[in-house]
């Protein structure tokens, strides 16, 4: 239990991280999808995402595992660092918690990003067609600065309302994407108290 209770915040910033990263790159992505609508990026990428977020966690998961870490053997598959390192602030030690969040922070974020990517085109579509955009447009300001002042800006805030009730999967952790990592972390802690009846555990 201190092994586990060492990883907590590490593990903890692992999902939080990737649930950032995907809300951020997401709207990125379905900003520019939109305002290049028809282009290669909108043609493409959403399309992809689609059958990405369709995805179940544990298939990516295991697929990644057995490319990176059984088949090639470049990324660890299992566990959130190397336990012949003494956990603390040392090069080698945040190296190695790096090198194992690498699988499990790909499977959040490949199953994840999708979602943040059609919403944010979807409502950067709409916003397209308002008056103020047109506004910008006649003033003669750069496409740049019509897109991300005024487009995205506004199209925004519905992704901003999404990423706030997301949180809560943050705090939670991704007991699935654990199981299969064998990553201990919140998700993997709420999964043993479920399954040896601890109240107060699940509780707190």
């Amino acid at each position: 239990s201190k092994m586990i209770g060492q990883s907590l915040p590490w593990t903890l910033g692992l999902v939080g991280i990737t649930t950032v990263l995907a809300f951020l790159v997401g709207s990125l992505i379905g900003t520019v999808a939109a305002w290049r609508r028809g282009g290669v990026v909108d043609s493409v990428l959403p399309s992809v995402f689609v059958v990405t977020s369709a995805l179940p966690y544990f298939v990516v998961g295991l697929f990644l595992i057995l490319f990176f870490a059984i088949d090639n053997t470049w990324l660890p598959g299992s566990f959130n660092y190397d336990t012949q390192i003494v956990p603390g602030f040392s090069p080698g030690f945040v190296g190695s918690v790096l090198q194992h969040a690498i699988l499990p922070a790909a499977t959040l974020l490949i199953t994840s990003i999708g979602g943040w990517v059609l919403t944010m085109r979807n409502n950067m579509i709409t916003t397209l067609a308002e008056d103020y955009i047109r506004m910008g447009r006649a003033k003669g300001l750069s496409d740049r600065k019509v897109m991300y002042h005024y487009a995205a800006r506004n199209a925004f805030l519905p992704n901003l309302s999404g990423f706030a009730m997301s949180i809560g999967f943050v705090l939670t952790g991704a007991i699935l994407v654990e199981r299969i990592f064998n990553y201990p972390g919140l998700g993997y802690e709420l999964y043993n108290a479920v399954n040896s009846i601890d109240y107060p555990m699940m509780q707190a």
